[in-house]
């Protein structure tokens, strides 16, 4: 990438001494622009406009806020990883100066199976919530299957917090809850298929609503 230098031209500085730093500033400018936008040296439209938005991971949520950010935390300490974050203006007493995570966690994009085992059922791991204090959730599970009575959903909303040392899931759910059911095993949330029958299609979303870690 093409260096900026700072305060050129100076006052007392020819044109043909400074024309080429003038030139290479330029041609910077053109090039950080680029980055997630198309160039101002692009003739047509879309010029200016942005291809993607990319936060950089800071370690600490930023402190009260002027006006509203988007930004990317890197949440070490635990299985979340890099999440982006919107933060808007401080407020005296609730609202949004309380960071919340916009990145939701999805299956692969290849269909997951559930084997239908008894008389214990066959369980999947969704998520190790390791390092986190307290979150709540909504995890969304289905089997996509071509075959209409095997097509199952199932919404769970859930509260995680670890009191003294022990973690404890507080969890609503809602839809096929007799063909797939969420439980959990220590810090791990899973699914099982009690439905009588394989999930060979199965795809899932954690979205998680608000985390202290």
């Amino acid at each position: 990438m093409t260096d900026y230098t700072l305060n050129t031209p100076q006052a007392n500085q020819l044109l043909s001494a400074s024309q080429g730093i003038l030139q290479d500033n330029c041609n910077a400018l053109d090039e950080r622009f680029g980055v997630d936008h198309y160039e101002f040296s692009l003739a047509l439209p879309p010029s200016g406009y942005h291809k993607q938005v990319t936060t950089p991971d800071r370690t600490t949520h930023p402190s009260g806020a002027t006006y509203p950010s988007i930004y990317g935390l890197n949440e070490s300490t635990t299985n979340l990883g890099l999440l982006q974050y919107s933060k808007g203006k401080d407020r005296t007493i609730e609202g949004n100066q309380v960071s919340t995570p916009l990145t939701s966690i999805q299956s692969p994009e290849t269909a997951i199976t559930i084997n239908y085992t008894t008389p214990t059922p066959t369980s999947i791991d969704i998520f190790d919530f390791t390092g986190i204090t307290r979150c709540f959730a909504r995890l969304t599970v289905g089997n996509m299957s071509t075959i209409l009575n095997r097509q199952y959903i199932t919404t769970a909303n859930l509260w995680f917090q670890v009191n003294g040392g022990t973690p404890y899931f507080f969890i609503a759910q809602s839809g096929s809850i007799t063909s797939l059911t969420t439980k959990t095993n220590n810090y791990i949330l899973q699914v099982s298929n009690i439905s009588g029958n394989a999930a060979n299609n199965v795809y899932w979303t954690l979205e998680f609503l608000r985390i202290q870690v």
